[in-house]
């Protein structure tokens, strides 16, 4: 062999080994990425389960017992306040490592006692269906000291539907016993799926009805079309809450669906929940009113929840369910009798025929800025508000007189409607004994 052929042959193992090194490195470069990538994966998950887990409660009104797959005993109505907590600085009773892991909890609603003693779990799957924690090996404090016990026995699976948390079931592996905690049967549910959905559908219709009515002036449209966006929100709060049926952001359009966020959160609140339903037959019946009104007269709004009589019906039927109280029919405007009075100065009227053709536009902003200016001034009292507010409404009202010589009462509404709407820009203004501005106007008018 030549010199030259050594040359030639050492550059080529130069040139391979050179060809592995880079192999070698390309390798370890993939490594790292594929390391990296899994450890912002299990970061990412960690993250999630401790957003969804480090702070979880769920209250069941009610659970089922399960032997061997088979349920035993019945039903059980009761109430169970199950949460999760992050273990942070472990737990009483356990000899716990700071930061692994959680701890599961669950309180009898009806004496306040524990419904079972703390345990601390890991998770040991998390999907977007269920979540399962189970018990492993611990130190616990025993009447013989500290004792190494296995809690791998028990386990924990949070089921979900897209989201939405379907029930919680406690396991007791090693007698192949199930505990299922509902929030409701849907057994024994007030409303089926299809029902609710079905409701929330006629009460979406509606809303889009009333924001598009140009016989609703004065902001009522906008009033009127949010006001129906709530009904359409308690309903979901029982569709997805209460009988976890589903999500409702999958069952109404974006404008709803963020309006229900708002619905949800007044809604977990028990107090707050059972006042609203407690007026909500009242409240609708209202509704119904401005419906009716709508009616009376040839416009596209009334024509079309002409054709939804029956639908509107079926909503009336559900609220009288839910609340347990009936709706007032509503009232012919035309067949009230105008009030008579002795002291009439505005020459306010009721008749109807004198409103026809008498609307006066949105003008929310004219108000604005006459009125807040006053209102933000005012240091005093909030009786001090009121007149303010008040006296302002009486100078638009005799301004309307002095042009057209009487006010329809359908102007009062309209002017009392707006102004408030602006006054509550800057405070609530309270018009006690009387319960609107319309009414504390017309007591200062008549008398």
């Amino acid at each position: 062999m030549g010199i030259f052929d050594f040359f030639n042959n050492k550059k080529k193992e130069n040139a391979r080994q050179e060809q592995l090194r880079l192999q070698q490195e390309y390798k370890r470069r993939v490594e790292e990425q594929r390391r990296l990538a899994e450890q912002r994966k299990q970061e990412e998950q960690q993250k999630r389960e401790e957003s969804f887990l480090s702070n979880f409660e769920f209250d069941s009104t009610c659970h089922q017992r399960y032997e061997n797959n088979k349920p035993v005993r019945g039903l059980q109505v009761c109430l169970r306040h199950i949460k999760i907590s992050k273990n942070i600085n472990g737990c009483s009773g356990y000899q716990l490592k700071a930061g692994d892991g959680y701890i599961l909890t669950a309180t009898n609603g009806d004496t306040g006692q524990a419904h079972f003693a703390p345990k601390p779990m890991r998770v040991v799957k998390f999907s977007d269906s269920e979540i399962l924690l189970k018990g492993y090996c611990v130190s616990a404090q025993t009447p013989f000291g500290w004792q190494d016990v296995d809690l791998s026995d028990y386990g924990f699976s949070i089921i979900l539907d897209k989201g939405s948390i379907q029930k919680c079931v406690l396991h007791l592996y090693d007698r192949n016993v199930d505990l299922e905690y509902q929030r409701t049967s849907q057994l024994t549910a007030l409303f089926s799926k299809d029902e609710l959905k079905s409701i929330i559908a006629i009460l979406s219709d509606i809303s889009y009805i009333f924001w598009g009515s140009d016989r609703l002036v004065g902001g009522r449209s906008e009033k009127m079309k949010s006001r129906l966006f709530s009904y359409a929100g308690i309903f979901g709060y029982y569709y997805e809450e209460e009988y976890a049926y589903g999500k409702v952001s999958d069952i109404t359009d974006n404008n709803i669906a963020s309006h229900y966020v708002l619905v949800k959160l007044s809604m977990s609140d028990d107090s707050h929940r059972r006042n609203v339903v407690r007026d909500l037959a009242d409240n609708w019946s209202d509704v119904l009113q401005v419906i009716f009104n709508l009616e009376l007269d040839d416009n596209e709004a009334g024509n079309r929840l002409k054709k939804m009589e029956s639908n509107i019906q079926t909503v009336t039927k559900a609220i009288e369910k839910l609340s347990g109280k009936n709706c007032k029919k509503p009232s012919n405007p035309l067949k009230v009798h105008p009030k008579k009075v002795s002291y009439n100065p505005f020459n306010i009227t009721e008749d109807l025929k004198l409103s026809e053709g008498r609307a006066i536009p949105d003008i929310t902003d004219v108000f604005a800025r006459e009125l807040v200016p006053m209102l933000a001034s005012n240091q005093h009292s909030s009786d001090e508000s009121r007149d303010i507010v008040a006296n302002y409404v009486l100078s638009m009202i005799k301004s309307y007189y002095d042009n057209a010589g009487f006010v329809p009462m359908l102007i009062v509404d309209q002017i009392t409607g707006q102004v408030n709407q602006v006054a509550e820009m800057v405070q609530r203004v309270s018009y006690n004994p009387y319960s609107s501005l319309k009414e504390y106007i017309l007591s200062k008018i008549y008398k």
